[in-house]
């Protein structure tokens, strides 16, 4: 009986102990879990905010794949992300997940850009949730939307400051172009005038005084007629050259391959290499801006090929197909690096290839270079045939 007393004394002494070491032992855990809990709340947002810079770093992807898929990303960070569903609404346009409806357990967090407010990012929960810090939503999750809402705005702004120069870029290009063929045809304008007006009248002076010179008799007069005609005919050939580097009248009187014939013979005669001209298929109509463009950006090519390229021969071939021009001027010369010319403006023909393909971009058209130190240079220029270009009835 004693013994019994005894053991079951000891028996309530190892429960209670039991008990106590449980009740000690329970807010332990508790923290344990509650930590393990934040902690994977956290390694999702870290993750969130991680797939969210991916999609900001990619610069050859359009804002809306971006804005798209960082609706997309957002939900997995919440605490129930099968729930959970996002919304960007920016500039007029939405960006949402499939599933996306308003409902009474949404936080929202506004865009601004430049300051001012330029749209929302919103999350929001399907069915209702126990409350927490902000309705269903940790204070984590506020922060986290907050977070994201600023970064956004950033991007937002990037891109609109992107998009901005852009279309300047493509302004100022523009511009560039139609100044080009107004300079072309101001060129025009001034040749015509000294072939007709100013060349006419020397032409005709140069006869008076031939004229004249027969009626005297005075060997000083005569000497002094002379002079004047020897004055006017080097006049005469100033003028008929101006015209031609102005703008030959071959060019639109005969067409673009005669031209390239003539000026292939005067740059023969300047920096000694060898230029042929060959025409492949059926004469076309090109409008007479269009004609201007390759003619001077021919013209361009062959003076870099006799100043830096140290060509011996220049081949220019001229093809008639499919609806469009293709010239190909290629050089023996001693080549260059095509990749650094094509961003170039120094001195070295860079800003004049630049200049090439501008306005041949205005009228549709396209510049290729194939080049390389030690092998020669190959520049292939290429315009459509179309009524929307400017084609004129004016043949090669």
């Amino acid at each position: 009986m004693l013994y019994g007393c005894i053991d079951h004394g000891e028996t309530d002494v190892s429960t209670d102990e039991r008990e106590q070491a449980l009740n000690r032992a329970q807010p332990l855990e508790d923290t344990v879990v509650r930590q393990s809990e934040l902690l994977r709340e956290r390694v999702k947002e870290l993750e969130c905010l991680r797939a969210i810079a991916r999609l900001f770093d990619r610069r050859d992807a359009e804002a809306v794949e971006t804005l798209r898929g960082v609706a997309e990303v957002l939900p997995r960070a919440w605490q129930y992300p099968d729930l959970a569903q996002a919304r960007i609404v920016v500039g007029g346009e939405t960006y949402a997940t499939s599933g996306f409806r308003e409902t009474p357990w949404c936080q929202t967090s506004a865009l601004l850009v430049g300051g001012e407010p330029a749209g929302t990012l919103s999350v929001c929960y399907l069915e209702e949730r126990p409350d927490r810090y902000e309705g269903p939503f940790l204070k984590e999750e506020r922060d986290l939307l907050d977070m994201v809402a600023q970064r956004l705005s950033g991007y937002i702004e990037r891109r609109q400051n992107l998009e901005s120069l852009l279309a300047y870029q493509q302004d100022l290009r523009r511009l560039a172009s139609v100044l080009a063929v107004t300079e072309q045809r101001e060129r025009r304008r001034i040749a015509e005038g000294l072939h007709d007006q100013i060349g006419q009248n020397l032409a005709l002076a140069s006869m008076r005084l031939t004229a004249a010179q027969q009626l005297v008799r005075d060997p000083q007069t005569t000497r002094a007629i002379e002079e004047a005609r020897t004055l006017v005919s080097e006049v005469i050939a100033q003028t008929r050259s101006l015209t031609f580097e102005l703008c030959p009248p071959i060019l639109y009187e005969l067409g673009l391959g005669p031209a390239l014939d003539w000026v292939g013979e005067q740059f023969e005669e300047l920096y000694g290499y060898r230029v042929v001209v060959r025409e492949h298929g059926p004469a076309v109509r090109l409008g007479d801006d269009s004609k201007a463009t390759l003619f001077q950006a021919a013209r361009e090519i062959l003076i870099n090929a006799g100043r830096h390229g140290r060509a011996s021969t220049v081949d220019v071939d001229l093809y008639n197909y499919d609806a469009k021009v293709e010239l190909v001027v290629k050089d023996n010369g001693v080549g260059f690096d095509a990749g650094a010319a094509a961003v170039s403006t120094g001195d070295e023909g860079g800003f004049g290839l630049f200049s090439i393909r501008e306005r041949l971009r205005f009228f549709g058209g396209t510049l290729a270079i194939d080049s390389a130190p030690g092998r020669g240079t190959t520049v292939r220029l290429v315009l459509p045939l179309s009524p929307a270009l400017g084609v004129e009835g004016v043949v090669w």
